[in-house]
């Protein structure tokens, strides 16, 4: 499975690349939506994990941008700064998951390995 990390914490990015390169997944990053949008132009990914508020636009405005590229890949969103209105808001694009930070590792490796078992039996 491909994913592609969209948060403009430099550490976090860091992290979930380590993390996820040692679960066996093959990763990109991206630390704004300009450079979100640029690879996915160009690079096919499976799943999108999305920081709701990166510092030049909000995941609000960014899914509906990242479903015209690729209307396939799954999007987890993360938070730090979470509340009922926005995960509600939020799910309403048709993500597979919203997160809260810290992420939890043990419970974000099932999500994962969920994920990718679904997308192998399509």
């Amino acid at each position: 499975m491909k994913i592609l990390i969209i948060d403009d914490d430099r550490a976090i990015l860091q992290t979930l690349l380590e993390r996820l390169s040692r679960w066996g997944y093959h990763a990109l990053t991206a630390e704004n939506a300009t450079e979100a949008l640029t690879l996915l132009s160009t690079q096919h990914v499976d799943l999108i994990l999305l920081d709701v508020y990166l510092k030049d636009i909000t995941a609000i405005e960014l899914i509906p941008k990242l479903k015209g590229i690729n209307p396939i890949a799954g999007i987890i969103t993360m938070t730090g700064q979470s509340s009922r209105q926005l995960e509600l808001k939020i799910r309403s694009f048709g993500i597979l998951y919203y997160m809260e930070k810290p992420i939890e590792t043990d419970n974000f490796k099932l999500i994962l390995e969920h994920i990718n078992k679904r997308i192998n039996n399509q």
